[in-house]
């Protein structure tokens, strides 16, 4: 071993480049066991004496290979390369070659050139700072290997392979001497799993572990070592498993092979090495040294039935056979720890059933699942992530869901045909695209407008935000329907009423049913809306109203009131979010819903004295006798602002504006009211418009005049005997005419 060591070094220059060539690159499995090249390569390896880099195994779905806790697939390495890099089947003959100068070891025949370095070859360890080590312990090995159809092989030592690859023969049998005398009462211990019969007990050096004449396939070893040598030296000990190829390296009676795969150990390699060593390869693997399962599961197919469990990633169902898969049994390994896996299904006609830790979706009733969700429960849920995926009819391999999130479609009549699902440690990252694991429609809507009619439309949106009517068209919004297609046990999903212009709030309807009216010319003025069932305790629903000559208002959710009351203000359109539960506002909540204020004023007579205070559109004054010296106004309402106002007084002209309460006119001379003028202040100026005329002695009732224009007359002998206020929203029509407001 010592010359092939000295020859890696030798071609440390060569192999450096042949690293720089290779490294980019990593192997990835697909579909049928072969390989596609992506990048980041590590590990290291040795073909004719070069030393090059090993590509890491990447599955083609993003899943690295050696990661510990994974399926069967991502537990190696390479399938037709042993993790120290000495061992590879040849790729034309399918049959493993372990030359050793120009010999072939197990039976084997192969041709690779005689100065491959192996692991059989003993040689000093060296360290990193140059030190040596003693020299390892294989030689003190005989490892004999019984194998189908072969018998009893010839036995080998420490470092060099028992068994065979390449060959599909299982290993059934084995027998491990510890062959120095030197350390005394030391032996070495074996035991064997074996396929239909479970662990075996423990036997000593030479004793036979496993069976013979019986055809059961060892599956993994223990192997440990007793008395003094196990205080000086690790015995190292991995397996070639039948459709896996070399798993990694275990010591010290840890297990190595698989357990719960039917996977047949086809060849073992064991070795010495001084106490404290790393793993005997350039590798080093450990990670994947033993495979047991933490899941099975088994699908039931259209005209087919019950297919057989599979386990940890593996496909259950099938795929381009247009079946659909119609119930799922899914459960946890003893590996996985103590609980459960929870599921339900979304099945055509009847929608999400309940979760159950037995079985999802139906048998016997010809219905295929649409959608599937997992969840874990019990201790397991502390350690695990389960993932999963399906393949659903036309949309193929969706993205990976997890926890219980839905994966597959909903409101498309698109049966899952297969499904992949794998356990992770508690917050790994996905094990592949997440997006979109779960097709449906969030939220369907139409919506009924004024010389346009009912538009429709689905939204697909995890997070749905759509509108309903039109803007920038002065087109009122006369109707509308919402659903959720598929939510609720009930089949209630959304409730929602609408407040009609010269009618008033409407009984409340829910999913699908209309809100409004049609062939009316009656606008919406007002909108209320809220989420109903499971679907109300995870989101929340938040909505805005568009109103004419306004805009866009703030917003409001889960059944609060939207838009306009009072104002004749008709609505124009309605934007909808549906949020997870507790969200922020998606923007500004102030003055969601506006209601006329409240305009009071009164009025002083000639003879100095108030009236009472009178409210919108009341009359304050008299049109019989007499005249006003002076009147006052005030605002009150959520929406903040304030009103000022001022008067025209004979023979003084215009005095100036006072606000809320304040006296405009002149009390006790001999001057009289002949006009007035109002305006409404701050955020109110945006909503409101404020409507006034006067009735002069003489001539009677002005038009409306509004937001500060003169209502009265310039006349000397035309005088103020009454006063009407009225409040509307903003562009809404005038409470009657507007001919002559000041003349």
């Amino acid at each position: 071993m010592r010359k092939h060591l000295k020859s890696i070094v030798a071609h440390s220059v060569a192999a450096a480049a042949l690293a720089a060539i290779l490294s980019p690159f990593t192997a990835a499995w697909a579909d049928e066991g072969q390989f596609i090249w992506s990048d980041s390569g590590v590990g290291a390896s040795t073909i004719a004496g070069e030393s090059f880099e090993v590509p890491e195994v990447e599955r083609a779905d993003g899943y690295s290979a050696g990661d510990p806790l994974q399926s069967i697939e991502s537990s190696v390495l390479l399938s037709d390369a042993h993790p120290d890099g000495n061992h590879a089947d040849d790729a034309a003959t399918g049959v493993v070659s372990e030359p050793i100068g120009n010999e072939v070891v197990a039976g084997d025949t192969g041709g690779f050139p005689s100065n491959v370095p192996l692991a059989s070859d003993s040689v000093d360890t060296a360290t990193s700072d140059g030190a040596t080590l003693p020299v390892d312990g294989s030689s003190l090995l005989s490892v004999e290997a019984h194998v189908s159809n072969l018998g009893w092989m010839p036995s080998v030592g420490g470092g060099e392979v028992a068994g065979t690859t390449g060959r599909d023969l299982d290993l059934e049998a084995l027998r491990i001497i510890l062959l120095d005398s030197q350390y005394g009462d030391s032996s070495i211990e074996i035991r064997a799993h074996v396929e239909n019969l479970g662990w075996m007990d423990w036997v000593g050096s030479g004793e036979l572990a496993g069976t013979t004449g019986r055809a059961y396939a060892i599956e993994a070893v223990q192997i440990r070592l007793t008395g003094l040598a196990s205080e000086q030296y690790d015995l190292w000990y991995c397996i070639h498993s039948a459709d896996v190829g070399w798993l990694g390296w275990a010591k010290n009676g840890e297990s190595a092979g698989s357990q719960g795969w039917a996977r047949a150990a086809q060849a073992i390699e064991v070795m010495l090495l001084p106490k404290g060593s790393q793993a005997p390869s350039p590798l080093g693997n450990t990670s994947s040294a033993f495979m047991t399962p933490l899941l099975r599961y088994r699908a039931h197919v259209q005209d087919v039935g019950w297919q057989g469990y599979v386990r940890d990633g593996y496909v259950a169902g099938t795929t381009g056979r247009n079946l659909s898969l119609e119930a799922l049994d899914v459960s946890l390994a003893d590996a996985a720890g103590l609980g459960a896996i929870a599921a339900r299904a979304h099945v055509q006609d009847i929608g999400w059933q309940d979760w159950s830790t037995s079985m999802c979706g139906t048998t016997g009733c010809g219905l295929p699942v649409e959608a599937i969700c997992l969840n874990l429960e019990g201790e397991a849920s502390s350690r695990w992530d389960i993932w999963y995926r399906v393949h659903s009819a036309e949309f193929g391999w969706l993205g990976w869901a997890s926890n219980g999130d839905p994966a597959g479609s909903q409101g498309f009549a698109r049966p899952v045909q297969a499904i992949e699902i794998r356990l992770q440690a508690k917050g790994s990252d996905a094990p592949g695209a997440e997006n979109p694991a779960f097709m449906y429609t969030s939220l369907r809507y139409a919506s009924h407008s004024a010389e346009i009619g009912w538009r429709s439309n689905d939204s697909f949106d995890a997070n749905p935000d759509v509108i309903l009517g039109v803007t920038g068209r002065a087109l009122a919004l006369q109707a509308f329907q919402l659903a959720i297609p598929g939510v609720g046990g009930t089949g209630e999903s959304i409730a929602y009423s609408a407040y009609v212009a010269n009618t008033g709030w409407q009984d409340e309807v829910s999913d699908g049913q209309i809100a409004g009216t049609t062939g009316k010319n009656l606008p919406l003025e007002a909108v209320k809306i809220r989420l109903v069932g499971e679907i109300a305790d995870q989101y929340d629903v938040w909505y805005r109203s568009h109103v004419a000559n306004i805009g866009w208002i703030g917003w409001r959710k889960n059944g609060g009131s939207s838009g306009t009351q009072g104002l004749a203000c008709p609505l124009e359109a309605v934007e909808i979010a549906i949020l997870p539960k507790g969200s922020e506002a998606p923007g500004s909540q102030v003055n969601a819903f506006i209601e006329k204020p409240a305009i009071s004023y009164s009025v002083c007579n000639e003879r100095a004295s108030w009236g009472i205070q009178y409210d919108n559109g009341a009359i304050a004054g008299s049109m019989d006798s007499g005249y006003l010296q002076a009147f006052q106004v005030r605002y009150s309402g959520l929406v903040v602002g304030s009103v000022s106002y001022r008067a025209k007084v004979s023979g003084v002209g215009w005095l100036d504006y006072v606000t809320d309460g304040g006296v405009a006119g002149s009390i006790g001379q001999d001057g009289s009211l002949q006009a007035i003028a109002l305006r409404i202040e701050g955020d109110g100026a945006r909503y409101y418009d404020i409507w006034y005329r006067v009735y002069l002695k003489g001539s009677g009732w002005t038009g409306w005049a509004s937001n500060g224009a003169s209502a009265g007359s310039s006349h000397p002998s035309r005088v103020v005997q009454a006063i009407q206020i009225a409040c509307t929203g903003k562009g809404a029509p005038a409470p009657g005419s507007t001919i002559s407001a000041y003349a």
